[in-house]
């Protein structure tokens, strides 16, 4: 399918959905992060595009707010003869409006070509709207009571005649229960009257209504249109009133590492056809166009003045989807039974579709480590220290006397495209090709840590053989110095299948769409172990013909050229003189661990010892944000069992390891002065979600870029 354009003039609508988890889903609207920044790209670059600030004025008009606007802006026209007038050109026009609730102001707009009327519509708004009444009767068991419909509003509660406060709910992520609330409308699923998964309103009970109480329900209910379609709506009646919250109770949460109720995702975002009115012309040229309030349309209400709320005029109009659920995997794309699924994807016929996943897959099963080793003789205070996600095991072995075994090996000796790794304490899970090994110390540098497929491994000589080159970092400058370092044999079998099956099933039922993914993030390998996913991701493109969207070594180069403008000391008293220690808390002017001040993973240190820079030449820095024992465990409880500290374990949670000032050789003398300082700008603030420029910035561009390629136009 060509799809080849030129600027302002695009042969054929595009149809483009963007499929993947919370850095997609963004805050649960259609033009959230990056897909925002790439429909807008679009809608410039490959068509001739107006807002409704950039339209001529005539009459009564006043400016709209909303977020199921495109660029969140409109005009709202009030009054017979009020208009509007711009010139486009090409052999198209697009006129995307936004719709009241019901009928009662519905108007007819004569749309004027060159100065000749040319045709006449309607703003009429055909969803359901209305009044209703729901009785139920409380079971004692459940505090849930399912509406019956989405879209409510105006609600009047009692239970047993007597009212009851509360509204719709406008909380976000997990949202705790308003104190001064009895009750919160929520979106649930329901099913329609033959059986199919929809959204519906429920009234959400602070407490559980005892059995037999009468609960009395009385509402309003209708839908707003606009170029979002969702089923979040407004609180109010009129369009652009606040809305409701983007999240509800589906099941799975935005963060499974941080699961909390009321945290789902519940439908697809995408732009609503029944807002998109369009004629066709037989000849490119540039045309003036005008849209006037005709007056009331004769099948409305006729109350209050007739209107049209314009949002944008374009000459090709592209739709887009946003597909993204926080929370989501490969997995749960092929088995929801809700309206999360491929089918949702493919039924919607995509020209292009992007897919970012991997962020939450780790999580599942499949995705482990097939090598680890043994370690005896750790104190108490090693065990604290320890990010819990790389060990297997961790035993109590009597006071202050600990062994772990844990996925990190070492490694015996390294070139290019192959590494040994030492067996010393280590056991192995028939490792093979397509595993991958992970190379380098960590200490919170992703610059270090080179992660490559395995093309081949001796199990005698523990040596695996790899096709990409390692390259040298600013840590090791040299690959052979990679001995001695950690090195992991890192597994993700079960997301490999999940994406593949998942690609699979999308160009059996949807065979002319093409395929872009998108690499995972600069993860913060102690709180999400995302060691390897981009080099999979990369894999899987190649072998499946899709476009890579590269946004791991974008976001890492980002990271690391960023000021180091944070100050940390080595004590307090803002200390900066050696004692000729080798090791020291790192630690603001107040006497504060740096990275608990700032309550994020810092990056990008610089050691500079009498002013010469020696970051990462026999020293590091150790600590930070980690999933890690918690404060005030028993030592005899300081124990992991079978993977089980990689999160929902009591004894284990994210918090500040103390950041830490280590040297391994050349120990600063006394006296000497040692200068410390990080980057506090962070392209994520928690290493995994958008919502910062720097990462939002990658991220878009590196979208642009693929659709430039896509479609053809560089």
């Amino acid at each position: 399918m060509n799809l080849e354009c030129a600027r302002g003039e695009c042969p054929r609508k595009m149809r483009v959905a963007f499929a993947g988890d919370s850095i997609t889903w963004g805050d649960g609207m259609l033009d959230d992060g990056f897909v925002g920044e790439a429909d807008r790209y679009i809608r410039k670059t490959y068509a001739e595009t107006l807002a409704s600030e950039q339209l001529n004025v005539s009459g009564t008009a006043e400016a709209l707010s909303s977020r199921k606007l495109y660029g969140g802006r409109a005009l709202r026209l009030t009054g017979a003869g009020s208009a509007v007038s711009f010139e486009l050109e090409g052999d198209e026009l697009t006129v995307v409006q936004a719709m009241e609730r019901g009928n009662g102001s519905a108007s007819l707009i004569d749309v004027y070509v060159d100065g000749a009327l040319f045709d006449t519509f309607s703003n009429r708004n055909e969803a359901p709207c209305g009044e209703d009444t729901i009785r139920f009767v409380a079971d004692g068991a459940g505090n849930t009571f399912d509406l019956g419909r989405p879209f409510t509003y105006a609600h009047s509660i009692s239970a047993d005649g007597r009212p009851v406060v509360g509204g719709l709910n406008c909380g976000g992520y997990g949202a705790a229960f308003p104190a001064d609330q009895d009750y919160r409308v929520i979106r649930i699923y329901g099913s329609d009257a033959h059986g199919e998964t929809e959204v519906h309103h429920a009234l959400q009970f602070r407490r559980t209504p005892a059995q037999g109480i009468v609960i009395e329900a009385s509402f309003r209910y209708g839908e707003t249109i606009a170029y979002a379609k969702t089923t979040v709506g407004e609180t109010e009646e009129r369009f652009g009133s606040p809305l409701e919250s983007r999240y509800g109770e589906g099941g799975v949460a935005f963060d499974p590492a941080r699961p909390v109720a009321v945290s789902s995702g519940l439908d697809y975002r995408i732009t609503d056809d029944r807002a998109v009115r369009t004629w066709t012309f037989p000849d490119t040229r540039r045309r003036t166009f005008e849209l006037k309030i005709r007056g009331f349309d004769p099948l409305g209400g006729k109350t209050g003045d007739p209107y049209l709320i314009v949002n944008f005029v374009t000459n090709r109009f592209h739709s887009i989807m946003n597909a993204g659920i926080g929370g989501w995997t490969a997995n749960l794309y092929k088995g929801d039974k809700g309206l999360r699924n491929v089918n949702g994807l493919c039924d919607w016929k995509p020209d292009i579709l992007f897919i970012g996943l991997g962020t939450n897959d780790d999580w599942e099963a499949g995705n482990t480590f097939a090598a680890v080793r043994r370690i005896e003789g750790l104190s108490e205070a090693d065990v604290r220290r320890l990010p819990t996600l790389l060990i297997q095991n961790c035993r109590y072995d009597g006071p202050d006397r600990y062994s772990v075994d844990t996925a990190e090996l070492i490694v015996a000796a390294c070139e290019q495209r192959c590494v040994v790794l030492d067996g010393t304490g280590a056991s192995f899970d028939s490792v093979k090709q397509g595993d991958l090994v992970v190379v380098g110390d960590y200490y919170g540098d992703n610059r270090n840590v080179q992660s490559r497929l395995i093309e081949s491994w001796d199990p005698d000589t523990r040596t695996a053989r790899f096709t990409e080159p390692l390259e040298p970092t600013p840590l090791t400058p040299h690959i052979e110095d990679y001995a001695g370092q950690a090195i992991r044999i890192k597994r993700v079998d079960g997301f490999v299948t999940a994406l593949e099956r998942m690609l699979a099933m999308i160009r059996t039922a949807s065979p002319a769409t093409r395929l872009a993914l998108i690499e995972t993030g600069l993860s913060n390998y102690n709180t999400r172990l995302l060691m390897g996913y981009p080099e999979v991701i990369r894999d899987i493109a190649k072998r499946y013909g899709a476009e890579l969207v590269n946004v791991y070594r974008p976001l890492m180069q980002w990271q690391y050229e960023q000021p180091l403008d944070f100050q940390g000391y080595i004590g307090p008293g803002e200390q900066q003189r050696s004692g000729g220690s080798s090791e020291y808390p790192l630690v603001t002017p107040d006497g504060r661990d740096m990275a608990e001040a700032v309550r994020y993973q810092l990056r990008n240190w610089s050691v500079r010892i009498d002013g010469r820079e020696k970051y990462g030449d026999g020293c590091r820095i150790e600590g930070g944000y980690a999933l890690a024992f918690l404060p005030g465990t028993e030592p005899e409880q300081l124990t992991i069992t079978d993977w089980n500290g990689r999160g929902r374990n009591p004894k284990v949670g994210y918090r500040f390891i103390p950041s830490r000032l280590v040297f391994t050789r050349d120990v600063p003398p006394p006296g000497a002065r040692i200068e410390v300082s990080a980057s506090p700008a962070k392209w994520s603030m928690d290493d995994a979600h958008l919502g910062m420029p720097g990462g939002n910035g990658i991220y878009a561009a590196q979208v642009k870029a693929a659709i430039r390629r896509m479609i053809g136009r560089e």
